[in-house]
C-alpha cells in the first residue's frame, strides 16, 4: 500500500450523497492507493454502490452517538487497523470533496511536518463557528479572534499524526450534547472543528491556506484571499492566484453558480442565458 484515503457515513442512502468522491477519486488514483469508508448499519443502495466501484467498506458494531464526532474514532480505528505500510493518510468529507488530481502527489512532495492542516481563513468570532466553540467549549472562547478555524473535513499527513489528531478530537468531543439552542431553534452541536482548531492552536504543523494549491476550501473563499484576487477556473478546474490547480476541492456546492461534471472531473458554471462556461472566475470584493 501507499496511501490511504478514508471517508465515512451513516444514515445516508441517496448514491449522490457519495458519488462526487468516488469519481474523482477513480480518476486520480494510483496502484497501492486504497480507499476506505466507515460505515454502520443495514446495507443499502450507497453500500452497494461504494463496492461496486471498488471501495472497501468496514461495517462498525456500535452505531454513532454522533455522525460528525464519532466518525473521528472510526478514522483513528480504520488507520491503526489498516494503514500499516501508508506513506500518507487521507481522511475526507464524504459528500463535497473533489480531487483534481492525486492528493497523494501533493503530500509526498509538499508535506514537511506529521500533518497539513488547511486554515480556512476567518477565526472564531464569525458566529456559527463562534457560537460552537464557546458552546462545546466555553473555556476556549475567551478570545475567539485569536483562534483560526481549521477544515477537518479535510485532514492529511502520517498514518501516526492523523490518528493522534483523530483520537484527540473524538475524546475532546466524546460526551458532549447532542444538540442545542440557536437563534430559538433545536440544533446539532457540531463541535469537531471547534476541538480541532482548540487542539492545534500552539501546535507548530504545516499550515496551508487557500492561496496554496493543496485544498480550496470553497464555503470561506472570500475571507481567506485578498480583495481584488481573481479565482479562476481553467478547462474546468480551480487554480490558486499563481495559476496552480488545487489538489483538493471543498465545499463547491456552496456557490450556486458552481457545477460540477462528474463523468469529466471537472468544474463549470451556467450563465443567466443558459450557456455553460468551463473557464470563468470569481473576482472578490469587500
Amino acid at each position: 500500500m501507499k496511501n490511504l484515503l478514508i471517508s465515512a457515513f451513516t444514515g445516508y442512502d441517496d448514491v449522490s450523497k457519495v458519488q462526487d468522491l468516488v469519481h474523482p477519486w477513480d480518476a486520480v488514483k494510483k496502484e497501492g492507493d486504497e480507499f476506505i469508508v466507515a460505515t454502520h448499519g443495514e446495507t443499502n443502495v450507497c453500500h452497494e454502490y461504494l463496492e461496486d466501484r471498488g471501495v472497501k467498506l468496514v461495517f462498525m458494531k456500535k452505531a454513532p452517538k454522533h455522525p460528525y464526532h464519532t466518525r473521528f474514532w472510526w478514522f483513528e480505528h480504520i488507520i491503526n487497523t489498516h494503514g500499516q505500510g501508508a506513506s500518507n493518510v487521507l481522511c475526507v468529507d464524504i459528500r463535497d470533496v473533489v480531487f483534481q488530481y492525486n492528493p497523494f502527489d501533493w503530500l509526498k512532495f509538499h508535506r514537511n511536518k506529521g500533518l497539513v492542516v488547511c486554515d480556512e481563513g476567518i477565526y472564531h468570532d464569525e458566529e456559527w463557528n463562534g457560537f460552537m466553540l464557546k458552546k462545546a467549549f466555553p473555556k476556549h472562547s475567551k478570545n475567539p479572534e485569536t483562534l483560526p478555524v481549521l477544515n477537518c473535513g479535510v485532514i492529511g499527513g502520517s498514518p501516526q499524526s492523523v490518528a493522534k489528531i483523530c483520537s484527540r478530537i473524538g475524546k475532546m468531543t466524546d460526551g458532549l450534547p447532542f444538540s442545542t439552542e440557536y437563534d430559538g431553534k433545536e440544533v446539532m452541536l457540531v463541535a469537531d472543528q471547534a476541538a480541532y482548531g482548540v487542539m492545534l492552536k500552539d501546535r507548530k504543523e504545516q499550515v496551508v491556506d487557500n492561496r496554496s494549491n493543496w485544498c480550496l476550501t470553497m464555503g470561506m473563499v472570500a475571507a481567506s484571499l485578498d480583495v481584488g484576487d481573481t479565482l479562476a477556473v481553467k478547462d474546468g478546474q480551480f487554480l490558486n492566484p499563481k495559476g496552480e490547480a488545487y489538489a483538493v476541492v471543498h465545499q463547491y456546492d456552496r456557490h450556486e453558480v458552481v457545477s460540477y461534471d462528474i463523468a469529466e472531473n471537472r468544474f463549470y458554471a451556467v450563465d443567466k442565458q443558459g450557456k455553460t462556461h468551463r473557464n470563468f472566475g470569481f473576482q472578490l470584493s469587500s
